[in-house]
């Protein structure tokens, strides 16, 4: 019995969006969570190591669906602050909006600050799991507020 791979467009699409998806998950998501690599980390991964492996105008679908730094992503801004990514605009990337950890306001009144109204911050790096107190976690309640949103927009 011969048994013959299919490739590229043999594969549906909705296969290969399953994929994509997949390898993401397991990127940020491994087994080990030492292991881990951030969201972002996780995109240019997925856009120069599987560069042969997944469909690449998919991959650019997907990145630009869910953003540079997906919801859930815990960055530190240029003046130091943090905070978790909370929604995306599929026209401003690296503008996304931020739920803010700070301690001296009740978690339940955290503000929201969208960076595309703010020119002078920006998001300087991306938090691993680990690499900040378990209190920013769960004042950012990261769990609890990660869910997502996309917008068809018309081309």
């Amino acid at each position: 019995m011969v048994i013959s791979a299919i490739t590229g467009e043999q594969i549906s699409k909705s296969a290969r969006i399953v994929a994509i998806a997949n390898v993401y998950d397991n990127l940020c998501n491994p087994q080990n969570v030492a292991d881990a690599l951030t969201p972002k980390t996780a995109l240019a991964v997925m856009y120069t190591k599987f560069k042969d492996k997944l469909d690449n105008r998919l991959v650019e679908r997907f990145i630009s669906t869910i953003g540079v730094y997906p919801p859930g992503t815990v960055v530190r801004l240029n003046d130091g602050s943090i905070g978790v990514v909370v929604t995306v605009d599929q026209q401003e990337l690296l503008k996304p909006q931020l739920l803010l950890y700070n301690p001296d306001i009740p978690k339940e009144q955290a503000l929201i600050v969208d960076l595309k109204e703010h020119d002078d911050l920006s998001v300087q790096e991306v938090l691993r799991p680990g690499e900040y107190p378990r209190r920013i976690y769960e004042y950012l309640n990261i769990e609890e507020r990660l869910g997502y949103f996309i917008e068809r927009r018309p081309s």
